[in-house]
C-alpha cells in the first residue's frame, strides 16, 4: 500500500491506523467543505467525516485528522455513530443560516460508519455512492 495516505495525519493516527492493517485507505474532499476516510480491510469497511464550518477556512490538515479519527474509532468499534444534525431544530440560536445549510447539505447523516461486504441491505454501497468513492 502507497504510504501517501499518511501525509498531514498525526503521529498517533498514523501508529493506529498501521495497527489496523488496512488494505486500503481513501481520503476524498467534497467543495472543500467536507472531508471524507475510507479504511477498508477484508470485507470490513469503515468511514469517517469531516465537516468544514462556514466560519473557518478549509484546512486539509484538520479535515483528514477528523476523518481519520472518526473511520478507525468506527472500525474499532465496528458501528455507526455521531449523528449529523438533520434539523433546523437542532442547532444552537447563535448559529447562522449559512452555518447550519453546511450541515444539512452534508451527503451522509452520521460522521462515521462501519460496514462489512457484501452488505446485506446494500447501504455501505450507498454510503460510498454518496461520496462519490
Amino acid at each position: 500500500m502507497k504510504e501517501k495516505w499518511k501525509k498531514h495525519l498525526s503521529k498517533k493516527l498514523i501508529e493506529e491506523i498501521v495497527k489496523i492493517d488496512p488494505d486500503d485507505i481513501k481520503f476524498k474532499v467534497l467543495n472543500n467543505a467536507y472531508t471524507v476516510c475510507l479504511i477498508t480491510k477484508n470485507d470490513k469497511r469503515a468511514v469517517g467525516v469531516a465537516i468544514c464550518s462556514t466560519l473557518d477556512k478549509f484546512d486539509l490538515k484538520v479535515g483528514k485528522n477528523k476523518a481519520a479519527g472518526r473511520a478507525v474509532r468506527a472500525y474499532k468499534k465496528q458501528n455507526v455513530e455521531d449523528r449529523i444534525r438533520l434539523g433546523w431544530h437542532q442547532f444552537p440560536p447563535s448559529w447562522t443560516l449559512r452555518q447550519a445549510e453546511r450541515v444539512l447539505h452534508c451527503p451522509l447523516h452520521y460522521k462515521s460508519y462501519f460496514f462489512t461486504e457484501p452488505s446485506t441491505t446494500n447501504s455501505g454501497n450507498l454510503i460510498l455512492e454518496r461520496l462519490n468513492v
